[in-house]
């Protein structure tokens, strides 16, 4: 048999709905709040236009707090382009969760191997 016990030092009763105490930690907690409102913001729509007359928009969306998705679309491949793809790298590289083994067949890694080399 198990016996409930229950052990604490609170001086009063407390409830995960009572106000946070900022008393003594003001600056800390403001700061603590800042970066993590400025982590939590995603980037705007971006063009980016190469010098082959390739037009790419970049948009992004959440699927965690701690994981951002990249999509790449061709709004214009130019007057002298026969075929175009986007591939997404970072510097510094990041951690590709959607290919290996074991991962989702439905999202197909589009960031560079360390072998492609794209033309433009």
């Amino acid at each position: 048999r198990q016996v409930v016990e229950i052990k604490h030092t609170l001086k009063e009763p407390r409830a995960l709905t009572d106000p946070v105490g900022t008393a003594g930690h003001t600056m800390e907690l403001r700061l603590r709040d800042a970066c993590w409102r400025q982590a939590n913001v995603l980037p705007g729509r971006k063009l980016l236009d190469f010098p082959c007359g390739v037009q790419v928009e970049l948009s992004f969306s959440a699927l965690l707090s701690n994981i951002l998705l990249v999509f790449g679309t061709v709004r214009n491949s130019g007057p002298t382009v026969q075929d175009c793809t986007v591939d997404l790298c970072s510097e510094p590289v990041m951690e590709d969760i959607f290919s290996g083994p074991g991962r989702s067949d439905e999202m197909h890694s589009l960031l560079l191997s360390k072998g492609d080399n794209p033309d433009c």
